[in-house]
């Protein structure tokens, strides 16, 4: 919780300024969103809810998942893998920072009007052992820390404004016999691990 109010404190700050009144949102879940209000985001948007000049940048694993009700008009896949939007660190991170507002739909996001670019930062790795004397695999999607530096610079090189990256290890867990596409995913958060 603690890292979300931390990224949310820094998007509003670079997004919105703090002013003091505040817009009717009609999203379903908004009044949920109390982070909004600690940081005084209602009020600031009655002076800005954001632009389209502003381009906001999302590195994680597995990206953003582009068709989300609340993202799909605001979300272009830059750099993305097969595992697109599987893991749901990125997805949200990009809906608090750009989800539509004011559409009946899910969330409100602090800024309205910038595009969010996509950054896969992952991949696949297969770990084998035995399990009573059987050989068993399983493919986990993980953060790919060298990948991480590339992404940065795909994002400086098209030119991104603000750039978040909800770095988790969160990993995926398929079966060896499964497609990617019918994976199921589970977040390991070990924030401990080198």
């Amino acid at each position: 919780m603690k890292q979300l109010l931390t990224t949310i404190l820094i998007i509003s700050y670079w997004l919105t300024p703090l002013l003091s009144s505040a817009q009717t949102i009609n999203d379903p879940l908004y009044n949920q969103q109390t982070y909004l209000q600690t940081v005084n985001i209602p009020q600031a948007w009655s002076s800005e809810s954001g632009s389209s000049n502003v381009t906001i940048g999302v590195i994680a694993p597995g990206g953003v998942y582009k068709d989300h009700e609340d993202l799909t008009s605001r979300v272009t896949l830059k750099y993305q893998s097969a595992i697109q939007g599987l893991l749901p660190h990125g997805t949200i991170v990009a809906g608090i920072a750009g989800a539509s507002t004011n559409n009946s739909k899910g969330i409100a996001g602090i800024n309205w009007s910038s595009p969010v670019y996509s950054y896969d930062a992952g991949k696949i790795e297969t770990f084998n052992w035995q399990e009573n004397g059987f050989p068993m695999s399983e493919d986990f999607y993980v953060l790919d820390k060298s990948e991480i530096a590339n992404r940065i610079h795909d994002a400086r090189s098209d030119d991104v404004d603000i750039l978040m990256a909800p770095i988790t290890s969160c990993r995926m867990i398929k079966s060896h016999l499964s497609p990617v596409r019918n994976s199921r995913f589970i977040p390991h958060l070990n924030h401990r691990t080198p």
